[in-house]
């Protein structure tokens, strides 16, 4: 650990959080500024995550996150919005950190991902979607405008090039200059009204079981934005995982389960057009420099996709 950083698990054992520890599993250690721990006791099943700045990160890098996560986890029994993990201990200071001490649930495996299973994930975001955005106005979490500069939309843009270059994928070159020069516009429809409370970060790995339900887990992201780019992720990086999804299928139970929980008819057409525009986002600036080493199938799955959504976006005119 860092200078100035404690062993967690001995400092719970002090407090009596933990009776009789058995096992300690260091899950992840130093990622994503967080570390995070599976503990067994003589007569539970945990997860810890400990997160606090290093000497070379200044507080504006990393802690708010993590901050914004224990804040919405202190307030979420007022809030009842969707399952999350039960939280037996909250704490920060100086000494250990943002401490987080909820239940360890199951991971769902790929195998294990059913239609019962999305139909809860869709149903669970739906729901979230449903509340006012003031139900987190102690988060302080504001709507933050989709805008991209030059810069980086010409390093993604020379970035697919390269992976597709690389891979000796011969594709029509004006498909990527389309997205480039229409990427504002793309935008546009990313920041349009209205806005939903959104987890941020909404996949299957974030998504745990409890027996015949489901936990929503990883709440660092939680962000106000457009619902539909949850479901998009949602089902863009299960795709690309390899889950069975049928994404009309999770469009048409999306819009069900939010008209059934605002009591408005959803416009079908308008969120798939969202969902599209997420894609597009997504793939054309972040997907490129995770494509390095991945299989020829994917790239071409992942680059046919994002070229389908951004032809088929209607664009406002």
């Amino acid at each position: 650990m860092k200078n100035n950083d404690i062993d967690i698990i001995k400092y719970l054992e002090n407090i009596k959080l933990f009776k009789n520890t058995k096992t300690v599993k260091a899950i992840r250690v130093g990622a994503s500024g967080a570390n995070i721990y599976e503990v067994i006791d003589q007569s539970f099943h945990y997860i810890v995550k400990q997160s606090r700045l290093d000497d070379n990160t200044s507080k504006d890098e990393k802690l708010p996150d993590y901050e914004k996560e224990m804040q919405f986890y202190q307030s979420i029994q007022q809030y009842n919005l969707i399952n999350t993990p039960k939280v037996f201990y909250i704490d920060s200071n100086q000494e250990i950190g943002n401490v987080i001490v909820q239940k360890y649930y199951e991971p769902i495996s790929k195998d294990n991902w059913n239609k019962d299973k999305i139909f809860k994930a869709i149903d669970s975001c739906a729901k979230l979607h449903s509340y006012d955005i003031d139900y987190v106005d102690n988060l302080d979490i504001r709507f933050k405008e989709f805008k991209v500069d030059t810069s980086t939309l010409e390093n993604a843009f020379n970035e697919w090039k390269c992976i597709l270059e690389e891979n000796k994928i011969v594709i029509d070159q004006s498909e990527l200059q389309y997205i480039f020069t229409n990427f504002n516009m793309v935008c546009n429809i990313l920041n349009a009204l209205p806005h939903n409370i959104c987890h941020g970060d909404f996949h299957a790995d974030n998504i745990l079981s409890d027996n015949d339900e489901i936990v929503v887990c990883d709440w660092q992201n939680i962000c106000i934005g457009k619902g539909a780019s949850d479901i998009a992720f949602f089902v863009n990086r299960g795709e690309s995982e390899g889950l069975k999804i049928d994404e009309d299928q999770v469009l048409d139970q999306y819009c069900e389960r939010l008209s059934f929980y605002t009591s408005n008819k959803i416009n079908k057409s308008d969120v798939k057009n969202v969902m599209k525009a997420s894609k597009v986002f997504v793939s054309f600036i972040h997907w490129p420099y995770y494509l390095k080493d991945e299989t020829e199938e994917k790239i071409v799955g992942i680059y046919s996709k994002m070229v389908k959504s951004m032809n088929s976006i209607k664009f406002d005119q």
